[in-house]
């Protein structure tokens, strides 16, 4: 099977009519983006793939590591949506919203404490561990800086690549990770 990668940048999430559902749908834009080198195991080290993607002022360069043997499925160093038209899902990696400094029942789905029964610490976590050792163990939730993760979501579906205003752009079903302009990366089989 063939292996393969691009960049996207996530555009807008709306809804559209798949046969008789109303369902959720992500657009995102395919920039210009050329294949500059393959990274050897003999020059570099490991084998992978450097992209260069001219979406905005500035170009940037983005790095996928490839299987041995990998077969890049990329005939020209021009990367265009001709590279989709015989994927059906793919698997997307980018980095979440960023949503500051959140506590424990925002940040873990956490209950908290009653809302009755005469205090007044709804949104608190309560107890967080033993009683010895006097410290709070590893691995307890906590209020902390949420998003700005890296997540990987698989087996999208596309759903449909058009063409607007001399840009290119495909549509996916369900909701990937990132902001507004944010870069994904793109794999498929």
């Amino acid at each position: 099977m063939k292996k393969g990668w691009i960049i996207l940048i996530k555009k807008e999430m709306t809804k559209m009519w798949l046969e008789t559902n109303f369902t959720s749908v992500t657009i995102l834009e395919f920039p210009a983006q050329q294949l500059l080198r393959i990274k050897s195991k003999e020059n570099d080290g490991y084998e992978a793939a450097v992209v260069t993607s001219k979406s905005g002022r500035n170009p940037k360069q983005y790095e996928f590591r490839l299987d041995e043997g990998n077969n890049l499925g990329v005939e020209a160093w021009e990367i265009t949506t001709t590279i989709l038209e015989w994927v059906d899902m793919v698997n997307f990696t980018g980095t979440s919203k960023g949503k500051g400094y959140a506590g424990g029942i925002k940040r873990y789905g956490l209950h908290g404490m009653p809302a009755t029964h005469g205090h007044k610490f709804t949104r608190h976590l309560g107890s967080k561990g033993n009683r010895k050792p006097r410290r709070t163990m590893k691995g307890h939730p906590h209020a902390g800086h949420m998003g700005m993760e890296t997540v990987t979501v698989k087996d999208i579906k596309i759903l449909k690549i058009f063409e607007h205003e001399s840009k290119q752009f495909v549509v996916v079903k369900w909701s990937i990770p990132g902001r507004y302009n944010g870069t994904l990366k793109c794999y498929f089989q």
